[in-house]
């Protein structure tokens, strides 16, 4: 059961600096997108209650560029895809080892991102493409 937190205030219009200070200090994880200061848009939207350890995206006016998602799962990447605009294409299952468009990249609506999601039980090789059918069953020999 997720920690429920405090409600999201409205950044919109507001510095992202302070912003982002005062998302750390309620246990989310504030992502600044965007090259600008001034908030223009936000995920979640002002009035949902945050959980803790959830990443909330701020979008800044000036030109958006793609972060690392290495390590994220399947539902924050659909998040931000959706967030951003984006075409999102996802192969496999768990986390992310890897994306099409590279960190700082700058991206625009309708660009497409392909990730590359493998459980972490599995070694990152990306040869064992048949990992992902094997890992569910257990070696009980």
């Amino acid at each position: 059961e997720p920690e429920i937190g405090e409600e999201v205030p409205s950044f919109i219009r507001e510095d992202s600096a302070s912003a982002e200070k005062l998302l750390k200090s309620n246990n989310v994880q504030p992502l600044i997108l965007g090259s600008g200061n001034e908030i223009v848009a936000q995920y979640p939207e002002a009035g949902t209650n945050m959980i803790v350890n959830e990443r909330v995206f701020l979008q800044t006016d000036g030109k958006v560029t793609m972060p690392d998602i290495k390590g994220w799962s399947s539902r924050d990447v659909m998040k931000l895809a959706n967030f951003l605009d984006l075409d999102l294409k996802i192969k496999g299952n768990g986390y992310v080892v890897s994306q099409n468009l590279s960190e700082n990249e700058t991206v625009k609506e309708n660009d497409q991102l392909i990730v590359k999601l493998e459980s972490p039980k599995q070694p990152s090789s990306g040869e064992n493409e048949q990992a992902e059918d094997a890992e569910a069953e257990d070696e009980t020999e």
